[in-house]
């Protein structure tokens, strides 16, 4: 079964005039040192529906059923201060968002149920 933290997503960051696109997974994009990961108040608010979770859970389920690379989706960020790696959520939000919710959800259940440290 493959771990959630092998999700792969692309993120499309705008430093300065130059857009870069990097490919890695949910947990290194969670993980970079000293990010913060902010979304804008322009952003809608979470707003997915039953179908679009669903729709996300069936996914990963087969990720992990097949034992295989999920491309989970283009993320969309620009850098908030250039000396900082603190990014603002600019596409993706709804997906971001309903992944940490299944992460927190996990890592709770693990250390509820299970025993290990988060």
């Amino acid at each position: 079964m493959r771990e959630i933290t092998e999700i792969l997503v692309s993120t499309i960051t705008n430093r300065g005039a130059k857009p870069r696109i990097n490919a890695r997974t949910v947990m290194d994009f969670f993980n970079a040192e000293g990010r913060a990961i902010y979304i804008p108040d322009y952003q809608r608010p979470y707003s997915w529906e039953d179908n679009q979770r669903n729709k996300l859970f069936s996914d990963l389920e087969k990720a992990c059923d097949d034992n295989e690379r999920w491309f989970f989706g283009p993320i969309y960020t620009t850098v908030v201060d250039p000396e900082s790696n603190s990014v603002d959520l600019l596409d993706g939000q709804q997906r971001m968002t309903t992944i940490t919710i299944i992460l927190r959800e996990t890592l709770a259940f693990r250390a509820d149920y299970i025993g290990a440290k988060c």
